[in-house]
């Protein structure tokens, strides 16, 4: 018996120590998922946190290098000369090939529609933007040019903005690419336009009594000479002309002049001696008529006579080629005032022309003004804007994720605690008798819930079921042993008492 006794102990206390291996390792694994999922949950908090953190400070830094990039450009751009007609280059800006996502369409149209707002807005408040007149201080009217709707934006650009408003970062790049890709189109138009080409351009030339232009013809003329040729009146008029060139103009336009005046004034010489000549003859008849003075007298006087009509055929002839003379200096004369209108029409084109080019330059610069109100304007709104953001997302991080956060480290200390708990619980049984199956075939028929059978098969089908539970248990089944009313059990009882699940 003794021997019996023995051997069933020893067996007892193997069983025993064997549960008590198989019922600590499924506890400790059961708290070691716990542990991974908590680790799993603080993993993607934290990945979260970190992603917020970096758009922020994403759009923070975009923000600043794209005002800087903008303000720099512009500065750049501005710079340069004015150039406003004469088209330097062939390609168009429109076989610039684009290519956008959906994304981008939207913000281009919710751009383009805000657009066409302001630009009726500029319409009307700067004359000069249709080349309608100047204003004289547009820098006061920049100032009023607040972006209030009251109402006016559309549906679909309203719901446009608000889709684009939930990632600002990306909205803020789209804007930001869009404005850059106007900004080179309107650049690359600019460039192709050098005023000082058209300078060129209206120069004229006055060679060959005939004023010549190589720009545009005008068809309004009421003068018989063409004033601007089609390019084949003057195609020799180099685009610049060199200033021995204009010297030699000015001298063959003194030279004309001086022939001229010299023309006119024998012209007034020979009338003179014409009148005078006219005037001797008619006095004549009373030299004839007077009956005072004697024959003597007379045969002199018709010597005199007749000296008198040798002279006045002689005249004669030389009032005739007097004559001629002065038809063909009438017929220069009235060329040359021909001349003169052509001259003062194409001078008073050309002042009409740099008047438009003076206007042009006018509208550019207050346009010019404009713009950098505008951008100035923009670039305080959206700085002011984005130093907002941090507090709101401080506000929203407050609300949200800042409670979550607590809660969940609420939830892992009170968990820490629980494990604390559990392995005191553990150090306290050393034989494990708190987790393990009843050790007696009546406590263990009671705990696998026989229907009342006490014979030898309750027991065998008790205990196969007791073996199968053990056997989930090694097989890391944490449900194969209720762990919460162990735990429950373990701190509510001292070690050392028998307690049966």
């Amino acid at each position: 018996m003794i021997e019996v006794s023995r051997e069933e102990a020893e067996r007892k206390r193997m069983l025993d120590e064997r549960a008590k291996n198989r019922h600590k390792q499924v506890m400790l694994e059961a708290y070691d998922q716990q542990c991974d999922e908590a680790a799993k949950i603080f993993a993607e908090y934290h990945k979260r946190l970190h992603q917020y953190v970096n758009q922020a400070r994403d759009a923070q830094r975009f923000s600043i290098d794209s005002s800087l990039e903008e303000v720099s450009s512009f500065s750049a751009n501005s710079s340069k000369e004015a150039v406003y007609s004469t088209v330097k280059g062939t390609k168009s800006a429109d076989d610039v090939i684009l290519i956008e996502t959906n994304w981008e369409r939207n913000i281009r149209k919710a751009c383009e529609s805000l657009a066409v707002y302001m630009v009726e807005r500029i319409r009307n408040s700067f004359p000069a933007y249709e080349g309608s007149g100047i204003h004289l201080n547009p820098q006061s009217e920049a100032a009023k040019l607040g972006m209030d709707f009251d109402g006016d934006i559309p549906d679909d650009v309203r719901t446009v903005i608000v889709n684009c408003l939930k990632n600002p970062p990306h909205l803020l790049r789209a804007i930001t690419a869009y404005t850059l890709r106007l900004k080179t189109l309107v650049s690359r138009e600019i460039e192709k336009i050098d005023v000082r080409a058209d300078a060129e351009l209206l120069r004229y030339k006055y060679e060959n009594n005939r004023v010549m232009d190589v720009s545009s013809t005008d068809t309004n003329s009421p003068l018989h000479h063409q004033l601007y040729g089609n390019g084949t009146i003057g195609i020799d008029m180099p685009y610049k002309g060199s200033q021995n060139q204009l010297l030699e103009r000015q001298k063959a336009h003194v030279q004309q002049f001086l022939a001229t005046e010299d023309a006119l004034n024998k012209a007034a010489e020979a009338r003179d001696v014409g009148q005078n000549l006219l005037k001797r003859l008619h006095g004549t008849g009373d030299v004839v008529s007077s009956h005072s003075i004697g024959i003597g007298v007379t045969t002199q006087n018709m010597g005199s006579l007749r000296q008198f009509e040798l002279e006045v055929w002689a005249k004669e002839r030389e009032a005739a080629g007097l004559r001629a003379s002065l038809n063909t200096l009438m017929s220069e004369i009235e060329r040359l005032n021909k001349l003169c209108a052509e001259r003062k029409e194409a001078e008073d084109s050309l002042r009409k022309k740099w008047k438009k080019i003076e206007e042009f330059d006018a509208r550019r610069s207050e346009l010019e003004a404009i713009y950098t109100a505008l951008l100035k304007v923009i670039m305080e709104d959206a700085a002011a804007f984005w130093k907002q953001q941090p507090l709101v997302a401080r506000e929203y991080a407050s609300t949200t994720i800042i409670p979550a956060c607590t809660i969940v480290a609420e939830i892992a200390n009170s968990a820490k605690d629980l494990i604390d708990k559990e392995v005191n619980a553990f150090l306290r049984s050393p034989d494990n008798s708190l987790y393990m199956l009843p050790s007696t075939p009546q406590a263990l028929l009671e705990s696998m819930g026989s229907n009342g059978s006490t014979g030898p098969e309750a027991v065998a089908a008790a205990e196969k079921n007791a073996a199968l539970l053990t056997a989930r248990a090694g097989a890391r089944d944490p449900s194969a042993i209720p762990s919460i009313c162990r735990v429950s059990a373990a701190l509510q009882y001292p070690a050392g008492q028998q307690i049966y699940a």
